[in-house]
C-alpha cells in the first residue's frame, strides 16, 4: 500500500524545481549569447581580412606572372579600383565579386604601380550611391589603416 501512495507523489516536477531550472537556463542563455554574437562578429572579420588578403596575393601574382603588362579589367595604374566581377575573373577567384562581410555597402579596391606595389582596401559607397569613395577608405592589406580600421582589427 504504501508503494502505491509513493507513486503517486512521483507523477512530476514541483513547481519550484522548474523554476531552478528556468532560472539557471536563463543565466546560461546571458553569459552565452553574447559570446556567440561575439564570435560571428570575429569571423566576419578574419573573412574579410582573408579575403583581403588573397586579393592582395592573386594581384601580386598576376603582376609577376603577366610581367606589368595588365590582364583585361585591370589596371596597373597606382590608382585604386573596385574589384568587381572582371577583376575576380582575371585573378582566377571565380566569376563574382568578393564581398564584404562586415558591411556590405563596402566593396574591396586594390591598387598596383608598375613597380608591382600592391595595395588592397575596403572603401565605402559614396553618398549618392553612385561609386565607391577612394579618400575614406580603409587599407586592408598589407595593413589595416585608415578611416574605419578599427571595424576590422580583431
Amino acid at each position: 500500500m504504501n508503494k502505491i501512495r509513493n507513486r503517486k507523489n512521483n507523477k512530476g516536477f514541483s513547481l519550484v524545481e522548474l523554476i531552478i531550472v528556468i532560472a539557471i537556463m536563463a543565466i546560461l542563455a546571458g553569459i552565452l549569447i553574447p559570446q556567440f554574437v561575439k564570435y560571428i562578429s570575429s569571423s566576419k572579420v578574419s573573412g574579410d581580412i582573408q579575403q583581403a588578403e588573397n586579393i592582395y596575393n592573386a594581384v601580386a601574382a598576376q603582376y609577376a606572372d603577366s610581367q606589368g603588362n595588365a590582364p583585361t579589367g585591370m589596371t596597373y595604374d597606382g590608382n585604386k579600383h573596385i574589384v568587381d566581377k572582371d577583376v575576380a575573373e582575371a585573378l582566377d577567384m571565380g566569376k563574382a565579386a568578393p564581398t564584404c562581410k562586415v558591411d556590405s555597402t563596402y566593396k574591396f579596391m586594390y591598387s598596383c604601380d608598375d613597380k608591382g606595389t600592391v595595395a588592397v582596401y575596403l572603401a565605402p559607397e559614396s553618398s549618392d550611391g553612385s561609386e565607391y569613395s577612394a579618400t575614406t577608405d580603409t587599407k586592408i592589406s598589407p595593413s589595416i589603416e585608415g578611416k574605419d580600421a578599427d571595424k576590422w582589427k580583431k
